[in-house]
């Protein structure tokens, strides 16, 4: 049975990872966007945006081996779908609904574990870990994130699949339980 660690972007992420890589061999690694640059050694499915490459031309998808590339909207009939208010969604709830809906064929996913994806942007402040990140998932608005996250809670909850919040911040939009690893 599959437990995942998923990594966001949030600027703990290399420190996190620095401190818990090594702690990581019962768990599959997958990263959305620009968190591959922490994780491609070991990741095993790397998301991105539709959009990705054009904002990001220093990176492709043959940063990681071709099996490790996914493209969340095309590989499984979706069973459930978020709410995106007409917008394209984010990333964190597109890999969510990515996850949800393989495991419906796969059924064989017990726990997500999710470091840097706390859905928090300060005006001013130094959101991600890189240069140049951008509050995409703000687009959604505060509220729309906030019934996001409890809709997946649910959803995975009926499953039987637990989501945990890794977070070391102690402000997270993310209502999974926390704990550490």
């Amino acid at each position: 049975m599959r437990k995942i660690i998923l990594t966001g972007s949030a600027p703990y992420l290399p420190d996190w990872w620095n401190e818990n890589k090594d702690r990581l061999s019962e768990f599959e690694v997958h990263s959305i966007n620009t968190s591959i640059l922490i994780t491609k050694d070991i990741c095993k499915k790397w998301y991105c945006s539709a959009d990705y490459f054009y904002f990001h031309p220093e990176l492709n998808e043959n940063i990681v081996a071709k099996d490790v590339y996914v493209n969340t909207w095309y590989k499984y009939p979706w069973t459930i779908k978020y709410n995106r208010e007409n917008t394209s969604g984010t990333m964190f709830f597109n890999v969510l609904e990515y996850l949800y809906n393989e495991n419906v064929e796969l059924k064989d996913l017990i726990e997500i574990n999710v470091i840097g994806c706390d859905l928090v942007y300060k005006e001013g402040k130094n959101n991600h870990f890189y240069k140049g990140g951008t509050p995409d998932p703000m687009r959604l608005g505060l509220s729309l994130l906030k019934e996001n996250v409890e809709f997946f809670k649910q959803e995975y909850k009926k499953m039987s699949i637990s989501l945990y919040n890794l977070s070391t911040q102690s402000e997270s939009l993310l209502t999974f339980e926390r704990r550490m690893l």
